[in-house]
């Protein structure tokens, strides 16, 4: 899927013949081009907020405190992540 969405990303670059081509495969593999650019945008989010809660946690641990997401944050970041299109339920 990483070569079809590239080939998609790209397609602007191409000649007409290629530009056609990589439209037929990107009508032909949309929705499986979708869930993977949702899964790796989702990988994406994760990776960031977790390098961000060890930072606070990092910080809270220098200044002597305990870094917690509050429970109303945690409820909210869960419902935001349940909001997203999850591929493997369609």
């Amino acid at each position: 899927m990483p070569l079809i969405d590239e080939v998609v990303t790209k397609r602007e670059q191409m000649n007409d013949n290629d530009r056609e081509y990589a439209l037929r495969i990107y009508q032909e593999n949309m929705r499986d081009v979708m869930d993977y650019r949702i899964a790796r945008d989702k990988k994406a989010t994760d990776e960031r907020r977790q390098k961000l809660d060890e930072k606070r946690a990092e910080r809270a641990k220098k200044s002597g405190k305990t870094y917690q997401v509050s429970k109303d944050q945690q409820e909210a970041l869960d419902k935001a992540g349940d909001e997203v299109a999850k591929p493997e339920e369609r």
